[in-house]
């Protein structure tokens, strides 16, 4: 996994810890990734800080290293797609029951009632991502996490808890799966920013190319605990015992990431490993981004900023700052004006609001692109067991069947990180890998078990690389996009949008899905097999990918001719 060594300890951690003075971290894991701080503690700005929990607030079991951090946090989200994942796998159980009862839907319209809960769990997460994003760089991420993650088993086991009550009523668990979306938005995001908290960028393409395949290994475990639970349990009522035991699932992992998680290195005296290097100045993906984000004078920009114009050449905090391998474009030295901004942030670095979020270079594309590659994704996601059933598979034999496709996305996730390493480029791979997906769609339409056996690996391969680049890696990377110079407090907030926007695509794409499937019972009976129409829906997706690809053209032009000039 290309996990880097544990960090060694820091003294400057260390007296912060003991309440002296911070240089190189900030408080309680709230706090930037890669910014330098310093905070007396009789500052106003670090007293703000240190009220939002902090280094005096470890949990009560801390695992502090790298690699217990990684575990943490991939299982964390591997949680949260146990609970979300349950209801994809009981979907088919409720369609063929004719389950849900409604005034505004006949009770043969069970797959587009299915197909709007989908629709309103992302319409709700997607809201709560943009706001999601702002708190987990804003409060103390472990309580984030703990309080959204329980509120998400609790809602999950309410879902069971309402079936063995007889609730039939469709606006129930409406209300319920919304409110489930919104507080289970948390976790992505957070999540984010601690990995990015704990990695450095140069070991980051590989590391969170294996760390994004959480969502998948998530979903293999749901569907395996789905099945063993149906496997157990009556055939009427074992959707419900699913349901419960996904809730209890989330729950207790969210109890034991309470008492264990370190949010931020410098919370147990370990240095920031994205902290700002004087030796090594801008690296040369960074400057090569400035570049390409037609950031040309840097000078200029960092001096209107500050209302004034100091001059690098002679400012002492710039030559502080000034890399001994610097660049020069334009004439003017780059890496001296950017590292003079990342020196402000010594005197405190603010969280990025929404709208600068939006305008960091690159951020809106991305998360066009995802609203449309997240709805092929979670189209499949959502509908895969149901679409298997045509097969003549039952329940269990379609859930666990349903595991391939995500095996191929922790695959390809872990690729698609690798190559980003090798190349340093990010919209290209991206852009490749949507265009094969496309095609082995296309493919899918006509396919016999045996093709289908075949492919589904091989989409989750093409698919998982471009979701888990852009909603994890790119993200971090945009969210400490040079032109921030310094100011980190940003990674949860891009993360949000661009998963935010990436869940009202996904959202919009489920509620087409079910309409377009139209899945119906042949008789009127309960518990009957059910007839679905999946042309229309696969070139829906097929569309959507394409689509995908192409709001990354012009960014992937960009970045190859950046590769070729290097």
């Amino acid at each position: 996994a290309h996990l880097p060594a544990p960090l060694p300890p820091s003294s400057s951690c260390r007296r912060r810890a003991q309440g002296a003075r911070a240089e190189g971290c900030t408080p309680g894991g709230a706090a930037p990734l890669g910014a330098m701080a310093t905070f007396e503690r009789g500052s106003g700005q670090g007293e703000r800080l240190l009220s939002r929990g902090s280094i005096n607030e470890l949990p009560l079991f801390p695992l502090s290293d790298q690699w217990s951090v990684f575990w943490l946090t991939f299982n964390a989200y591997a949680a949260l797609h146990v609970g979300r994942k349950a209801f994809s796998l009981i979907k088919s159980s409720l369609i063929d029951a004719q389950f849900f009862q409604s005034d505004v839907y006949s009770k043969d319209e069970q797959s587009t009632m299915a197909g709007l809960l989908d629709t309103l769990f992302l319409a709700f997460y997607a809201v709560g991502l943009y706001l999601s994003g702002m708190i987990g760089d804003r409060f103390h991420r472990r309580r984030v996490l703990f309080v959204g993650m329980s509120l998400t088993g609790v809602l999950v086991l309410l879902f069971g808890v309402l079936g063995f009550l007889s609730v039939r009523d469709f606006t129930p668990y409406a209300v319920l799966w919304s409110l489930n979306g919104l507080v289970q938005s948390s976790g992505w995001p957070t999540l984010v920013a601690v990995v990015g908290s704990w990695f450095g960028k140069g070991a980051r393409g590989a590391t969170i190319g294996v760390w994004s395949g959480n969502a998948s290994f998530g979903n293999i475990v749901g569907a395996g605990l789905v099945a063993f639970v149906l496997f157990l349990t009556p055939r009427r009522d074992g959707w419900k015992w699913a349901m419960c035991a996904a809730g209890v699932y989330v729950m207790a992992f969210a109890a034991f990431l309470n008492a264990t998680l370190v949010p931020h290195p410098c919370d147990v005296g370990l240095p920031d490993p994205n902290a700002f290097d004087p030796q090594r100045g801008l690296s040369e993906g960074e400057l090569d981004q400035l570049v390409s984000d037609g950031l040309k004078d840097p000078l200029t920009t960092a001096d209107s900023e500050k209302g004034k114009s100091e001059d690098p050449a002679v400012s002492p905090s710039a030559s502080l700052y000034r890399s001994p391998s610097s660049r020069l474009t334009d004439g003017h030295d780059v890496t001296a004006p950017i590292a003079l901004g990342r020196a402000e942030s010594v005197r405190g670095a603010q969280p990025i609001s929404f709208v600068g979020a939006l305008l960091i270079p690159g951020v809106v594309p991305y998360a066009l692109a995802y609203a449309a590659l997240k709805g092929v994704n979670y189209g499949l996601f959502f509908w895969l067991p149901v679409l298997l059933s045509r097969y003549g598979m039952s329940n269990i034999t379609a859930d666990l069947y349903s595991m391939l496709y995500d095996v191929g996305q922790i695959a390809g996730g872990v690729f698609a990180g690798y190559l980003t390493d090798v190349w340093d480029v990010r919209a290209p791979i991206t852009t490749a890998m949507l265009l094969v997906a496309a095609t082995l769609i296309f493919v899918l339409r006509s396919a016999d078990l045996t093709v289908m056996t075949v492919m589904l690996p091989l989409i989750g391969f093409f698919m998982g690389g471009p979701a888990n680049l852009i909603s994890a890696l790119i993200s971090a990377d945009l969210g400490q996009h040079p032109s921030l110079k310094g100011n980190s407090r940003a990674i949860a907030t891009v993360s949000g949008i661009v998963d935010g926007t990436g869940s009202l695509g996904a959202a919009v794409a489920q509620y087409l899905v079910g309409f377009l499937a139209d899945c119906r019972s042949k008789s009127d009976d309960d518990d009957d097999e059910t007839t679905c129409s999946w042309g229309p829906v696969f070139i829906m997706l097929i569309l959507a990918d394409v689509l995908a690809a192409a709001i990354l053209g012009p960014l992937t032009l960009r970045e190859l001719g950046s590769m070729l000039r290097r």
